[in-house]
């Protein structure tokens, strides 16, 4: 064998190695790109079914709070004489919707304004045994805004100047 045939050789298999190495790094980088993909999609997934469940809880749970907060701060939803009864009531049956699955699907904001609700309780009532006005519509407001809340975690914004709904 010569010299020449003995370069050939070695460059053929030089060559040969070099085309093997690359088609080795080519397929390991598509790999890697593959299962971060994968990953990807796997992730989404799962925060999509996530979220699903979520959305099914919230759907399940807060019209329970809309038929429990419904008469607060309406004037004229109680007897002067059994507002007091009634409002520990409401009390009692938020922290109640609030104490199971609840607390763990409410967003930050509607558990924020939930405590701002639960703080309006416990004022003393300005009348001795009833809340004046001006407490009155506090409680309304914040129902009014721990609803709204409520709405926004599902998805619903209730529009009152254009009697629609917007997502």
């Amino acid at each position: 064998m010569t010299n020449m045939e003995l370069n050939d050789k070695i460059l053929t298999a030089l060559i040969a190695g070099g085309v093997s190495l690359v088609v080795a790094i080519i397929t390991y980088l598509s790999t890697i790109g593959k299962i971060r993909s994968e990953r990807r999609n796997l992730e989404k997934q799962i925060k999509t079914k996530f979220t699903e469940r979520l959305y099914e809880l919230r759907l399940k749970n807060y019209p329970i709070v809309f038929e429990i907060t419904d008469k607060l701060g309406k004037k004229k939803a109680f007897d002067a004489e059994i507002i007091s009864e009634k409002y520990k009531q409401i009390e009692k049956q938020l922290r109640d919707w609030k104490s199971g699955e609840v607390g763990l699907i409410l967003s930050e904001t509607s558990l924020e304004i939930y405590y701002e609700l639960l703080k309006a309780f416990k004022a003393k009532m300005a009348l001795g045994n009833k809340y004046n006005d001006e407490q009155l519509q506090r409680f309304y407001n914040i129902r009014t805004e721990f609803r709204n809340s409520l709405r926004q975690d599902i998805g619903l914004l209730y529009n009152l100047d254009n009697k629609k709904y917007t997502s």
